[in-house]
């Protein structure tokens, strides 16, 4: 069986492929064709991927009651003391009510069922007004007393995360980048991250199902990525691979941990089986970047701006 490879990372070993669990708790992705899974679902997707050498989940307050539900799997599975938990605190929070933040970082924490969150991300980048006025210091407390481990930030373009990395206390980012989004290299940030010895996380890396349609089935959804769909087929027809393969292959190129939604045991390990194979050459990324980028517009590249035809 095939099994993920760790990056290191601070003495870490984090797994080079990171299971996403907002579908543990919601309904969610242009793709999704399952829907959200029972709880024997959840401990079926929640085992495969530890058996394959995942080791941390990301999840958030936000993702309905996918807390919740990892912390149940993992309780069942008896990995809860071992695993690494990425949580995000949720935007519905006002970030000066300190008091309430608190709160729900040990509800998060009680639900979870860990001992501590190996991660606390903001979940929104404009928190970061707030870092400097009570919020750090919160945090920063709740890291000493060991309820939080590493603090990070979830942002959706490179201005956000240049912002994140700047900030003193912040150890990790996670960011959207895709073969079709490749902002965060363009910009040198994922440099950046790496000469400051802070991790970045990558997701969306195949923006939200998007990469993995075919060009008729992304010509009902979303009519404006259809030549960019049809020239994306092109270049992994060109090079013997699949939609999932090409996407894959670029992600493992970044050599960063990739956050990837999975909605059943088999997509897991069908996950694992694709980056545990080799990533894809620059001359190849270059490629992707060239003939992709005339085709692509922000509206493409960023699902918040999707107008998807139903």
């Amino acid at each position: 069986m095939s099994t993920i490879k760790p990056i290191s990372w601070r003495g870490e070993k984090i797994p080079s492929l990171v299971l996403g669990t907002v579908q543990l708790g919601l309904d969610y992705g242009i793709a999704n064709t399952q829907g959200k899974p029972s709880n024997d679902q959840a401990v079926e997707i929640v085992g495969s991927a530890w058996k394959g050498g995942i080791t941390v989940f990301d999840t958030a307050q936000a993702y309905g009651d996918s807390e919740v539900v990892l912390g149940k799997a993992m309780g069942t599975l008896g990995i809860a003391d071992s695993a690494k938990v990425i949580s995000k605190l949720s935007p519905a929070l006002q970030p000066a009510d300190l008091k309430s933040i608190s709160a729900s970082i040990e509800e998060s924490i009680r639900k979870l069922g860990v001992k501590q969150l190996w991660g606390l991300m903001l979940h929104r980048a404009e928190w970061l007004d707030f870092w400097n006025t009570g919020l750090g210091g919160l945090l920063e407390g709740m890291r000493k007393d060991g309820r939080i481990r590493y603090l990070g930030v979830s942002v959706y373009g490179p201005d956000e995360a240049k912002r994140a990395l700047a900030t003193e206390g912040i150890d990790m980012i996670q960011a959207p980048c895709s073969a079709w989004d490749q902002r965060m290299i363009s910009s040198g940030t994922i440099a950046s991250a790496r000469k400051m010895d802070k991790l970045c996380f990558v997701r969306s890396v195949y923006l939200q199902g998007l990469l993995l349609m075919s060009p008729d089935e992304v010509q009902k959804k979303i009519p404006s990525a259809y030549q960019a769909s049809v020239k994306w087929c092109s270049i992994a027809r060109d090079h013997g691979l699949s939609r999932a393969e090409l996407a894959a292959k670029f992600a493992k190129s970044l050599d960063l941990p990739v956050v990837a939604g999975m909605e059943t045991a088999d997509q897991v390990n069908s996950n694992i089986k694709l980056f545990s194979a080799r990533a894809l050459g620059l001359k190849t990324v270059n490629e992707l970047r060239d003939k992709l980028a005339p085709l692509l517009s922000d509206e493409i590249i960023n699902p918040s701006k999707w107008n998807i035809t139903k």
